[in-house]
């Protein structure tokens, strides 16, 4: 099942997708269409090459232009784009010399109007001159790599003698017309030059007055040095800002100490000049202190507390002490006052400093620019006048700008019709149209031929090949029943000796049913095979005719068998068969009083051969296959011994669906491929049909195998399998509705579903 279903999965994509094999194998089929025609297509072109080559044979005659001196050139650079830096921008500007110019300078030597002249001189049209002539520059030279210095000039014509005497006075033309155009470049490149000086100064004129007048507005010389400046002096302004700060917090400090007592008057005199000063009275008080303190201490060392020199010192000490550290205090608050306000001054200098420095900037960016402007406006002056010296000195010249490298020469062999490049040609395109008219004439022929066609096409096994039997085809055009056909056995030796070959036939054609019948079996291992179907994508592909003859086949090796038509649609069984159809299967399965032995029939001639007809046609024959009577009913009969096995014969599985729903009630579904008859699309969309349902599909059975036959008297007879065929051409693509209209119309032909 697995494997079924990869296969199925395989036909979805190759409906899709373009199919190689079998294009492959289309022109195999249809090689001789493609020979004939490529060779057909290939004995044209090579007539018409020695014809032309005989009438009209067209002489290549051509020369070579230097167009610039690689000697004398300065510079080698690429130009292709314009810079103002470039020392030679005005000559080239002037000149016109850029390299991007070639193409229409070329376009220029081959116009009509500039070869006008010369086209009056010859007696000839301009248009068909300039269409004579080809010009282009060495392959080795890029666009963009150094620029082109040599053109190839070619000439192709008719007339060899006249074509020389045209390559010589065009040749003549090119050179007289470099000098005439050299010297007029020259004057216009240096009236261009003088127009441009006037311009050039006026620029640098402006851009010096702008220089001026941004000095005089912003009161410098430059920002960039200025800006510098301020830098610096922000910098200064910061350690200054710092150094204040350090001081106020050591003066603060101080304080602390000294409204804490914990500082002396000596350590206190230690810091005067840190950021503190006291005035000479202060000074004075401070040092009697001083010497008081120290008197006391030394008094101390010497006396008792209660001495009278002690306490007399230690009252001068109370009295001197609250006074000066009055005068301290005084002192600190005024350092740390004049302080502040040197802190406060530097703070707003670094701040007028930093407003001062943000818009340098915007200055330097004008600055800049106004400098480069009048810098570029001075190298251009200085170029210009540059360029009008070298023009001037090069107008005072008169030498040829080009010169030939190589003189005009007529080739004395004729270049076209080339015979190597017309074969190569014809033969590629005769392959080409051949392998298409091939594609074409077998896409119109889009059948299957053989049976390998039909296995490598749909990658199922072949369970039976069923040959072509004229007798068969006979029957339908004469619209006979097929009773009297099928005894293959009956002995009529004036029959064979009169028509031995189609003796052969149907002898084969009963041992292609074995084979099939034999394939059958084989191909179901999983279980025994009673019920089965041999059906097909659309009528007229002889599924019916295959079904009964298979029947017969199997009754002739003494199996039992019945065939059903479960076809409700349009029956055939019975026609073809010469019995009645009063009571059939539709009867069966829509009334429940009627039995089995009821809408059984018996065929006479073939004891071991049953069927039951299609009985009346019902309204709805897929509600009918569908229900659970149909089930019971081939239960009952599978069950039974009656029957070795059961073979019905359905509907075409394309646009029904009686088929389907029915094949999933079998042991086996083979599908019936006519060849010669259905387009190849057809049995692939069956297929998928088959495969996306719960169908035990068997294989495939090709039909109507036609076999030529070589029959010798005193021999067997010689049988060859893959012979000749006979396409029928009135098969058409798939489409559903005719397989509706064909079962709508109830007039129809009887036989037209029993045809090989």
């Amino acid at each position: 099942k697995d494997n079924d279903q990869q296969i199925s999965n395989n036909l979805l994509l190759r409906t899709d997708e373009i199919n190689y094999k079998e294009i492959f194998q289309g022109i195999i089929r249809k090689r001789k269409w493609a020979f004939t025609t490529g060779l057909l297509f290939f004995i044209g072109v090579l007539v018409y090459t020695i014809n032309e080559r005989i009438v009209n044979p067209v002489y290549l005659g051509s020369f070579g232009i230097l167009i610039k001196d690689p000697i004398n050139s300065t510079g080698n650079k690429s130009n292709d784009v314009i810079s103002s830096e470039s020392p030679t921008f005005f000559q080239e500007l002037a000149s016109g010399s850029r390299r991007y110019d070639i193409d229409t300078l070329i376009f220029l030597l081959k116009s009509p109007k500039f070869l006008e002249p010369l086209a009056k001189r010859f007696d000839m049209s301009p248009v068909s001159l300039s269409g004579m002539i080809d010009i282009s520059v060495p392959i080795n030279t890029s666009r963009y790599r150094a620029p082109a210095s040599v053109l190839n000039v070619n000439l192709t014509t008719r007339n060899r003698e006249k074509g020389r005497l045209l390559l010589s006075a065009l040749s003549e033309r090119y050179l007289q017309e470099s000098l005439r155009q050299r010297q007029q470049k020259l004057k216009d490149g240096l009236e261009f030059l003088y127009k441009q000086a006037p311009n050039i100064k006026e620029r640098e004129d402006k851009y010096q007055s702008q220089l001026v007048e941004f000095r005089n507005k912003h009161k410098l010389l430059d920002p960039i040095s200025e800006g510098e400046s301020l830098k610096l002096q922000q910098r200064m302004v910061e350690e200054s800002l710092n150094d204040i700060n350090s001081t106020l917090n050591r003066l603060k400090d101080v304080r602390k100490e000294v409204i804490n007592g914990s500082i002396t008057a000596l350590g206190f005199r230690e810091i005067l000049g840190s950021g503190l000063s006291i005035t000479d009275f202060e000074q004075s008080l401070l040092d009697q202190l001083i010497k008081v303190e120290s008197e006391l201490a030394t008094a101390k060392s010497k006396f008792t507390s209660t001495s009278s020199i002690v306490k007399g010192l230690e009252l001068r000490l109370n009295q001197i002490q609250p006074i000066i550290l009055k005068k301290q205090i005084d002192a600190v608050d005024t350092a740390i006052n004049l302080n502040q306000g040197r802190l406060k001054n530097a703070e707003e200098i670094l701040k007028k400093l930093e407003i001062k420095f943000l818009k340098q900037p915007m200055l330097i960016k004008e600055y800049s620019k106004i400098k480069q402007e009048l810098t570029i406006a001075n190298q251009d002056l200085l170029k210009l006048n540059s360029s009008i010296k070298s023009f001037e000195l090069e107008l005072a010249q008169s030498l040829y700008p080009w010169r030939l490298i190589s003189t005009p020469k007529m080739g004395s062999v004729p270049i076209k019709p080339s015979f190597k490049k017309n074969i190569q040609f014809g033969l590629i395109i005769s392959i080409i149209f051949g392998l298409l008219i091939a594609l074409i004439r077998d896409r119109m022929d889009h059948v299957f031929h053989s049976a390998k066609e039909i296995k490598d096409n749909l990658n199922f096994p072949i369970l039976g090949e069923i040959p072509y039997i004229d007798k068969f085809a006979d029957s339908r055009d004469k619209k006979t029943e097929l009773v009297s056909l099928l005894d293959f056995d009956t002995p009529n030796k004036e029959v064979e000796l009169k028509n031995r070959k189609d003796t052969y036939q149907r002898f084969f054609y009963t041992e292609a049913l074995r084979n099939l019948f034999t394939s059958i079996r084989f191909s179901k291992t999983d279980g025994a095979l009673k019920t089965l179907s041999i059906t097909s994508s659309l009528p007229k592909e002889g599924k019916s005719l295959l079904n009964i003859l298979l029947a017969k086949t199997l009754n002739d090796m003494g199996e039992k068998v019945l065939i059903i038509d479960a076809d409700m649609r349009r029956p055939q069984i019975h026609n073809r068969l010469g019995i009645n159809n009063i009571l059939g299967l539709s009867n069966l399965l829509t009334d429940n009083t009627i039995s089995l032995e009821k809408v059984i029939q018996s065929i006479p001639p073939f004891k071991n051969l049953s069927v039951i007809t299609a009985g009346t046609i019902p309204p709805d024959p897929t509600k009918l296959l569908g229900s659970k009577r149909f089930k019971e009913i081939l239960s009952e009969l599978k069950s039974s011994n009656e029957y070795d096995i059961i073979i019905f014969d359905t509907t075409p599985i394309l646009g029904l669906a009686d088929t389907i729903l029915l094949s999933e009630n079998l042991d086996g579904v083979i599908l019936l491929v006519g060849l010669g008859t259905v387009d190849r699309s057809l049995p692939k969309e069956s297929l998928i049909r088959l495969q996306t349902t719960k169908t035990n599909f068997l294989g495939i059975v090709a039909n109507a195998i036609k076999t030529e036959y070589s029959i010798e008297y005193s021999k067997y007879g010689n049988y060859n399998r893959y012979g000749t065929y006979s396409l029928s051409p009135n098969y058409s693509p798939y489409q559903p509705i005719q397989t509706y209209m064909t079962y709508a119309d109830n007039k129809a032909d009887a036989d037209a579903d029993t045809i090989l």
